[in-house]
């Protein structure tokens, strides 16, 4: 069954790879609902943002290891982070005594990225279905995106203008302090 799930996101994750386009200002303060509702309106568009998510599952497919903001990364409200083989490769240089899927367990961090709606067939019998999914997806392609608190907290106070200017409000209850 993973197997099954495993070659859709691959293809979506390649799939992103090929399309590159002007960059668009991130939006900061945002959380994993932001993700899900912001990637639903632009969708298929990626939507660009500073994201403050407390990861509760992980796993490891392959060379691609997951981070899912809920314990079942199927549900509705979940966000899932996609580390990069890239990024694997700067976290073992970094970290040669963790493994990532431990490492950001429990933890909340701030993630520089885009998130995007990705969509997810059922197989049954090797054979694609007529039914499908919805997941929110954030690539992480370097440890550069993956900001520790204080790195956020320099950042926000870094860019405060560049965040005042930001058309939409941002809720002082999803903003970091």
């Amino acid at each position: 069954m993973k197997v099954a799930l495993f070659y859709p996101l691959l293809l979506a994750t390649l799939a992103g790879c090929a399309v590159q386009q002007a960059p668009v200002p991130a939006k900061p303060g945002l959380t994993a609902w932001d993700a899900i509702v912001m990637s639903e309106q632009s969708a298929p568009e990626a939507v660009p943002g500073v994201f403050s998510l407390q990861i509760k599952n992980a796993a490891r497919i392959g060379d691609i290891v997951y981070l899912n903001t809920e314990y079942d990364y199927r549900d509705r409200r979940n966000v899932t982070l996609v580390l990069t083989p890239k990024l694997l490769k700067e976290f073992a240089a970094s970290y040669p005594d963790h493994q990532p899927e431990q490492y950001f367990l429990g933890r909340t961090i701030v993630v520089n990225g885009a998130a995007a709606r990705q969509t997810i067939w059922f197989f049954s019998q090797g054979k694609q279905t007529e039914k499908y999914y919805f997941q929110t997806h954030i690539p992480i392609w370097y440890t550069g995106q993956i900001l520790s608190p204080l790195t956020a907290k320099a950042y926000w106070q870094q860019n405060k203008k560049a965040a005042e200017q930001i058309e939409s409000p941002v809720d002082e209850e999803t903003s970091l302090n």
